[in-house]
């Protein structure tokens, strides 16, 4: 009877085995993977998975490797892909030779390594922009669900009062700006206000696409809600900034 269990509960692992293989070789897989990047991006060091690896850079590791997996080339009939290719190369080699005189060595080092995987979050997108339309939407997705998740907590600290327990970790901050101003996730009320300035572009483009009557509703709110959000960080230049982008658009 024990043999016959075993047996049924090692077919069982082999099943769902071969089933998440096959979601990782998926459409889905990706699409999720460019939905998170985002929103884990947005939190940071707060989603803690183990040692120097947090929640952005395990979803960076998993996309990076499945796309080089999936395609095994670079899309290099692309001048886009052609262009960044130099530029980045032309980056890390100025990048890296700048540890030779880096006071900090260690810190230049962390600094390099997140700068590496931003490159590398650009190749992979390059690569599924070359090899699929729809990546953009799925882009859009994932940046107004970000904001989507930050804007509510920014809502909560505004109307509570209440920060999260990185809010101004070192930084030289008077009171009383420390009292009206939110960051949601990002510690900063200015690392917040730049974020916020990101994501208006993808907010524009998700509206000027949307088709359905609910979609364009969604993308009016969320950018109506942006522009309330950022002047409560109270940041000028992010609202110059966005003014900008407002008249560009």
């Amino acid at each position: 009877m024990t043999a016959v269990r075993g047996q049924e509960l090692a077919r069982i692992a082999r099943h769902r085995a071969v089933a998440f293989l096959r979601f990782v070789g998926s459409r889905q897989f990706v699409d999720l993977m460019f939905v998170l990047l985002p929103v884990t991006a947005a939190f940071g060091a707060l989603i803690h998975v183990a040692g120097p690896l947090f929640g952005y850079r395990v979803i960076v590791l998993l996309l990076v490797g499945f796309t080089a997996w999936k395609f095994r080339s670079f899309p290099w009939a692309s001048r886009s892909a052609r262009t960044f290719s130099v530029l980045a190369a032309m980056w890390l080699l100025v990048g890296y030779s700048s540890l030779l005189w880096a006071a900090d060595r260690d810190a230049a080092i962390k600094e390099l390594f997140n700068v590496t995987l931003g490159l590398a979050v650009c190749g992979a997108l390059l690569t599924h922009l070359a090899n699929s339309n729809s990546i953009a939407k799925v882009a859009v997705r994932g940046w107004a669900t970000a904001f989507v998740v930050t804007g509510a907590i920014a809502g909560y600290e505004r109307l509570s009062g209440h920060h999260l327990s990185n809010y101004l970790a070192g930084a030289a901050i008077p009171a009383h700006v420390a009292d009206r101003s939110i960051a949601s996730v990002f510690g900063n009320p200015n690392n917040f206000a730049a974020f916020l300035v990101t994501v208006f572009p993808f907010l524009l483009w998700g509206l000027a696409r949307a088709k359905a009557r609910t979609h364009r509703i969604f993308f009016l709110t969320c950018i109506a809600s942006l522009s309330v959000l950022l002047l409560l960080t109270g940041s000028r230049l992010c609202l110059l900034a966005l003014s900008l982008q407002g008249i560009v658009a």
